[in-house]
């Protein structure tokens, strides 16, 4: 997935303590133009895609027309023809499709073009994408259901979209979702669920994930390093809890803190070189921080470089922030 105001990675060290918070993630809204025109001529490279669409390929009028309601593939923005293209994808059984609809009228942002906010199309559209197992769609239905938004409130029906939306690989619901077993909000409460939840959320780089699983770790004192790592990786995926709960932890500099800094260090490695993309990450926020021990700038680098042959995608971005912070790039 596309992952449109993702905040990159900045590897500044900043530091604290809060109770869980749900963690809203909404794809931009598109507009679309009053009279649905179509622009005069299509690029040569496009054509392929549109005689797709053309012939019933609901899958490529979804991804036309998000070239068209963003600029890119050598089209200009049109958010007129996006709209067509996402309703016949919508139409065609494409989730991506009644979910990007929904997005249009979710927040009126083609306003100027003829599309001004309307709830009860949001709903219609995201209901029909999450039919579908459209991630985001479900998702935004259970924030509708969670807050009581346009819908009576209903934190059962919240938790059943979420968890449709967890399955279908929006880990953005799945942190949501694991805020609701914390807290037992519409189910029985459930630390354990809770934790295997906010972990998976973390793996799909959801910083409110990292941060309310850290929180899991430093209850009880039960590892307060794996909880300051996991701050520090909340934190660097635009988390500003995560950056403000390692105020919050006993101190950082302690005999017993840097023992067991060295003890997850070494069993954050073994993993790591076992294959385990999640703890080469993890063995790279370590070593650039430096909790409890050293900071090892050049050891971080290759955990991610680990990590980033292992397709995790954070690790990668670490690099890139790495190499631009190396290369004196603001």
């Amino acid at each position: 997935m596309n992952r449109r105001g993702l905040v990159p990675l900045a590897l500044a060290l900043l530091a604290g303590c809060a109770p869980p918070i749900v963690y809203v993630y909404v794809l931009p809204s598109q507009a679309t133009h009053p009279n649905g025109s179509v622009p005069a001529a299509l690029p040569k490279h496009l054509d392929p895609l549109e005689h797709s669409c053309s012939n019933g390929d609901a899958r490529e009028c979804n991804s036309l027309g998000y070239m068209y309601d963003y600029g890119e593939g050598g089209v200009s923005e049109d958010r007129g023809r996006a709209a067509e293209l996402y309703q016949r994808a919508c139409d065609g059984k494409n989730g991506a499709g009644c979910g990007n609809l929904a997005s249009l009228y979710h927040s009126g942002r083609g306003a100027k073009a003829g599309i001004a906010k309307d709830r009860a199309k949001t709903f219609e559209y995201a209901s029909r994408g999450c039919e579908l197992k459209h991630g985001l769609s479900c998702f935004r239905l259970g924030l509708y259901y969670q807050m009581g938004d346009g819908v009576a409130k209903d934190e059962a029906r919240a938790v059943q979209f979420y968890d449709i939306a967890c399955r279908g690989d929006y880990p953005e619901a799945c942190s949501n979702l694991g805020v609701m077993y914390f807290s037992g909000l519409g189910v029985k409460r459930n630390l354990d669920k809770a934790r295997d939840l906010y972990r998976q959320a973390c793996i799909g780089a959801v910083g409110r994930g990292c941060s309310n699983w850290g929180e899991l770790f430093q209850a009880g004192s039960a590892d307060l390093v794996r909880a300051a790592i996991l701050y520090r990786l909340g934190c660097l995926l635009g988390d500003a809890s995560g950056c403000l709960r390692i105020r919050g932890l006993p101190s950082l500099r302690s005999r017993a803190f840097a023992t067991r800094a060295r003890v997850v260090r070494a069993e954050l490695d073994a993993a790591c070189s076992k294959g385990s993309a999640e703890s080469c990450r993890l063995a790279g926020v370590l070593l650039q921080s430096g909790f409890g021990i050293a900071a090892e700038p050049h050891a971080a680098r290759g955990r991610f470089q680990d990590g980033c042959r292992l397709l995790d995608q954070v690790s990668c971005d670490a690099l890139e922030t790495i190499g631009e912070a190396q290369n004196g790039s603001p």
